[in-house]
């Protein structure tokens, strides 16, 4: 038989497309259409159908669906088949949703595309019913997938067809997604309803979604459980609001991983109450919204998952299972516009460019200082107050000393007794004074180290270091480049036998084999705990499917002992080796264009790194500011009490010592109100000058080298102080006394302890009980920073 008549023309049959238990299926020549010609029996009840389906020209109805457009009878007139539309370039349903098969098959696929098809699976069954059809046998093999995720149903001669008084009945269907309440009937007898549909529909949209796996499978406690009975019994194995006595798949994604309106669909689609069930069209809007609520995954840029869920389900399944849902795409997409090119790309010109940017040492590194002014102490005050008053007290006492020698000679203790107090007045409290202020000395110039060594920190030198390391490496990579890509194709050379044998035993599909014990039903079982192919079984993953034992589980073990005894190993260049070959190629150019681009911009990098650090080392930082200013001022005190400064720190003194020493002196009232008396200031533009510029006068021009750690230097033109807290800058009369107006919002009380044991949330440094001056918070006590005004920080009591 090479030809047939349709339409009273004769049609001429090409190459065979399909074989089934019903007939076979041809292409047409010169014809984009197929014909089903017919070997059954029941050609007469066959033809009724097909009449009435040509009939009614429900093919023109909906375009998702292959159903028969004309008769096709043999040359005696005698009923042969029907002419259909052809159907190119699409897959059987299960090739896709099925993570093993998908990687031969759909290697692009990711979730989105699994929901768009399972969206257009929808939209061809609702097209379906809108005819007044209904499928009654919706499976795997009916439901045809394109690369684009188009879809197309064949089989239409096997729908239920009501045609007024005749009925057309779906004869057969597939356990597996078949609903509960047809479940061991005789099928051939029963009309179908689109509620029936409705719950094969629900099972394919699972299996896409769900990475192959079914609804109905999953570990029973208490022995064997047929997918059929677990579908009779309602036990959906992924319910949330149901105990069904069986759990999922290890690994396999759950219903918290999708949005509520997914997976209560689900639940009702399985549920005991058979009525609420969704239909096509509410599963179109709501796998249409599923696509708008996936997100990609910051692990494995393959991976797209519902926004739902609180992690990638594939990441957490394919740790489990040790397989890969995915496959990424090796294609060439050039390099990009700004790699000039290996041709043109010169290592040794970009790597000099990279040398010429010259990275300051972190020693070189200085930070902008404040021109402070001087103004002594209260504590340098008083203690030269205290010093001169000792020294008066003493000559006096000389003087009264002599005057008694000089009356009474014999009365010598007496005398002698007073010159030894008065000795200790002229020379004890100079040597006590002497060691607070050296101490004290040596803490600021400490606390002044700190900073700066803090803020070359924060300089960016770490960063700008850290860019010229990436490039030394970009470069030692690309000159290795080619070393490497040897390395890879001699390692792939190497396993090149056990890939060729995996790649035999993965193109063996459990589905079109033909095992001992093993139906329908236990490849779906198989299937749904990630076994698919010869490659993934193993007799510990085969024993862990419900319904396999040490017996039953022999047949796979021998099967993929065969497939394994028959592999020949080819040494000859094959596919497989060209792809290999162009992922490592494409993998070393995509690395040599992000090296070329790494070293092309080196240059520019590293000068915008420099001038940062530059730009930083021109802008005052606050806190090396402030302990320069301590620094300043703790070093000027000295000079002010003609005390030289040590080379080194005594060591009959340390941090303890000198706060001891402090607090002592604050308490026996040698400092009132703040701690430093009269903060350091800046310099304002005018300087006083004449007779009432006496040494406590401003300083006019940066610290000597000698005032200066090198590590520091003094900016030239300061701007001018903040007044911002509300403080003037210091006066000083030309008797040297500070004559400052202190905010009366900010009044320090009487029984103030300036050195409590507080420290300020802003700058660190211990703070004042004060009491504040006016305001909403008038006459209450508080917390206030001893570095006011520079630093405003204060707590609550």
């Amino acid at each position: 038989m090479t030809s047939l008549i349709v339409d009273g023309v004769n049609v001429r049959l090409g190459k065979r497309l399909g074989r089934g238990g019903e007939g076979e299926v041809f292409a047409l020549e010169n014809d984009d259409r197929a014909l089903k010609v017919y070997t059954s029996t029941d050609i007469q009840q066959r033809e009724a159908k097909i009449l009435s389906i040509v009939n009614r020209k429900i093919a023109q109805q909906s375009s998702w669906v292959a159903f028969p457009l004309a008769i096709a009878r043999h040359s005696d007139g005698r009923f042969a088949g029907f002419v259909m539309k052809r159907v190119n370039g699409h897959k059987p349903l299960f090739e896709l949703y099925s993570p093993g098969a998908r990687k031969k098959h759909f290697p692009k696929a990711d979730f989105r595309f699994l929901v768009r098809t399972a969206a257009n699976v929808s939209r061809a069954v609702a097209s379906v019913h809108r005819t007044g059809c209904v499928i009654g046998d919706i499976n795997h093999s009916g439901i045809l997938i394109s690369d684009e995720a188009k879809v197309a149903l064949i089989d239409a001669d096997s729908f239920q067809i009501i045609d007024g008084a005749n009925k057309f009945l779906c004869r057969v269907g597939v356990p597996e997604y078949t609903p509960p309440e047809l479940q061991g009937k005789k099928l051939s007898g029963i009309v179908r309803t689109a509620n029936h549909d409705a719950f094969g529909l629900a099972v394919v949209i699972f299996q896409l979604l769900f990475m192959g796996r079914h609804p109905f499978v999953g570990a029973f406690a208490k022995g064997d459980m047929p997918m059929e009975r677990a579908i009779f019994e309602h036990r959906f194995v992924y319910s949330q609001i149901r105990d069904v006595g069986m759990t999922r798949p290890p690994g396999a994604a759950s219903l918290a991983d999708f949005p509520r309106d997914v997976a209560d669909a689900f639940e009702r689609a399985f549920s005991p109450s058979v009525e609420r069930r969704p239909n096509a069209e509410e599963w179109i809007n709501i796998l249409v919204k599923l696509e708008t609520e996936v997100t990609q995954c910051s692990s494995d840029n393959l991976h797209w998952y519902p926004q739902a869920a609180s992690e990638c389900p594939w990441c957490r399944m394919e740790s489990k299972l040790g397989i890969l849902l995915f496959l990424p795409t090796f294609t060439n997409r050039g390099l990009p516009a700004i790699d000039p090119g290996a041709a043109s790309f010169s290592l040794g010109l970009a790597w000099s460019a990279i040398e010429r940017v010259v990275l300051p040492h972190p020693s070189q590194l200085h930070p902008t200082l404040p021109l402070v002014k001087y103004v002594p102490s209260a504590e340098a005050k008083k203690a030269k107050f205290q010093i001169y008053r000792s020294r008066a007290i003493g000559i006096a006492l000389l003087i009264v000393a002599a005057a008694i020698g000089f009356a009474l000679p014999k009365m010598w203790f007496v005398w002698g007794s007073v010159i030894c107090f008065a000795l200790k007045q002229l020379f004890f409290c100079r040597i006590s004074s002497e060691k607070y202020f050296v101490e004290k000395y040596f803490h600021s110039k400490e606390q002044f180290e700190k900073s700066i060594a803090a803020w070359r920190t924060r300089a960016g030198i770490t960063q700008a270091v850290a860019v010229k390391a990436s490039l030394a490496d970009a470069k030692k990579q690309l000159e290795n480049l080619e070393r490497e890509k040897h390395l890879k194709i001699s390692l792939y050379q190497n396993k090149r036998h056990g890939m060729q044998l995996l790649k035999y035993l993965e193109s063996h599909e459990i589905r079109k084999a033909k095992i001992r014990h093993v139906g329908l039903a236990r490849q779906t079982a198989l299937a749904s705990y990630g076994i698919e192919t010869a490659l993934d079984i193993t007799e510990e993953k085969v024993l862990e499917v419900p319904g396999f034992g040490a017996n039953n589980s022999v047949p796979l073990l021998e099967w993929r002992k065969s497939l394994e005894n028959a592999f020949v190993y080819d040494p000859k260049p094959n596919d497989m080796d060209q792809q290999e070959l162009q992922k490592i190629q494409i993998e070393i150019d995509q690395k040599g264009s992000d090296y070329r681009r790494t070293l092309t911009s080196g240059p520019s990098d590293l000068t915008q790194a420099v001038y940062a650090i530059n730009a930083r080392e021109k802008k005052e930082d606050p806190v090396v500011a402030h302990a320069y200013a301590a620094y300043f001022r703790d070093k000027e005190d000295l000079a002010y009490l003609k005390i030289q400064i040590p080379k080194t720190r005594p060591k009959d003194t340390d941090y303890l010592n000198f706060n001891s020493a402090r607090n002592a002196a604050l308490i026996s009232g040698a400092v009132s109100g703040t701690v430093s008396g009269a903060q350091p200031q800046r310099v304002v533009n005018s300087v006083p000058t004449g007779a009432g510029a006496s040494n406590n006068t401003a300083v006019q021009t940066a610290p000597t080298s000698a005032a200066v750690p090198q590590f520091a230097r003094v900016s030239q033109a300061p701007p001018p102080p903040s007044n911002s807290s509300g403080i003037a800058p210091t006066p000083v009369d030309s008797c040297g006394r500070s004559s400052r107006t202190v905010n009366p919002r900010f009044k320090p009380s009487k029984g103030d302890m300036p050195f409590a044991p507080v420290s300020c949330p802003k700058c660190g440094q211990s703070m004042i009980k004060r009491v504040a001056r006016g305001g909403k918070h008038d006459g209450k006590m508080f917390y206030g920073c001893s570095a006011y005004p520079a630093c405003n920080g204060v707590r609550n009591v």
